[in-house]
């Protein structure tokens, strides 16, 4: 199989013109502007985000659900927020891929919905969320969550005025559910009945943390491994390598799949490691917006199927 790994860097780079999801370092001051939750964040944390950056900012916020949650829900909102247009790179690879939808695993590390509104843009019927795509259906597995993965409660359950601090999940329910849009999020965000819950989304730090099911995104990571273990070729398209990742490179350095990685700026520590394990690599420094027509020549040319172009 092929599969798709995308990063944050794939959404940032989809467009040329068009408003896109920022990269880690301008993350935070995009979300104070909001004037929401991260804004009414005490100043020394503040400093710390500026400072040390996203992911070291997230560790120094305090363990309680009354913080933890509005933060969720402000990034959720807000990532959610941004459509693709028609010449959005994720829009243009997967027209370009309709008739190989089932060969190709997507997957992605990402919380926004950019990938579901391309895939839909691109002649699906249907989005699910894992991998079983067909030539009707396109899926995506998210192994960190998403802003429209949401907990489902007992019929009548108003979920307020509850308190976690210290603790490692807030709640886990049987069930979850998808929303299907930017104002359904908003809608569920801002309801009284879910005013102690949040989306289903690792945490944005270096612990990748869950405070909403853990247990559902550790199945996800669960399905990552096993999907990467059977790839045969995987396109790394604008993922950081940060060595403390475990969850994301320790299966693709193990199993050692040909790997072709777009990325203007890539890690130069990376690109010593798969020398020194001889992994076989193809680069493409640049864009994701200007790499589409070589990732769909590739993936082509390496599915045994007659063209239908």
């Amino acid at each position: 199989m092929i599969s798709l790994l995308f990063g944050a860097g794939a959404s940032f780079g989809a467009e040329l013109h068009k408003p896109v999801p920022p990269l880690g370092n301008y993350l935070f001051d995009k979300l104070v502007e909001l004037g929401g939750a991260f804004a009414e964040l005490p100043d020394d944390i503040k400093q710390e985000f500026r400072l040390h950056g996203f992911e070291k900012g997230m560790l120094s916020i305090p363990n309680d659900s009354r913080v933890i949650n509005p933060l969720q829900k402000e990034i959720a909102k807000y990532l959610s927020s941004f459509k693709p247009s028609n010449e959005n790179a994720y829009v243009r690879l997967f027209r370009s891929l309709r008739e190989y939808a089932k060969h190709v695993n997507v997957i992605t590390l990402n919380y926004d919905l950019l990938i579901e509104h391309a895939m839909l843009m691109s002649g699906a019927q249907k989005v699910s969320y894992g991998i079983d795509a067909n030539e009707k259906s396109y899926s995506v597995l998210k192994v960190h969550g998403s802003a429209n993965f949401v907990p489902v409660l007992a019929p009548n359950i108003i979920f307020e005025g509850n308190v976690s601090i210290g603790c490692g999940a807030f709640i886990e329910t049987n069930q979850i559910r998808s929303l299907n849009s930017h104002e359904e999020i908003i809608k569920w965000c801002d309801s009284r009945q879910n005013s102690d819950l949040s989306p289903i989304m690792c945490m944005y730090n270096k612990e990748k943390r869950v405070v909403i099911n853990p247990k559902y995104l550790e199945s996800k990571r669960k399905d990552y491994t096993g999907v990467i273990s059977n790839t045969r070729t995987l396109i790394i398209v604008g993922v950081k390598y940060i060595e403390h990742d475990n969850h994301i490179w320790d299966v693709i350095l193990d199993s050692a799949p040909e790997l072709i990685i777009v990325d203007p700026y890539p890690s130069e520590e990376f690109l010593l490691l798969l020398k020194q394990r001889n992994i076989t690599h193809t680069l493409i420094r640049d864009s994701f917006y200007k790499s589409v027509l070589k990732l769909s020549l590739h993936i082509r040319s390496r599915v045994k199927i007659d063209p239908q172009i």
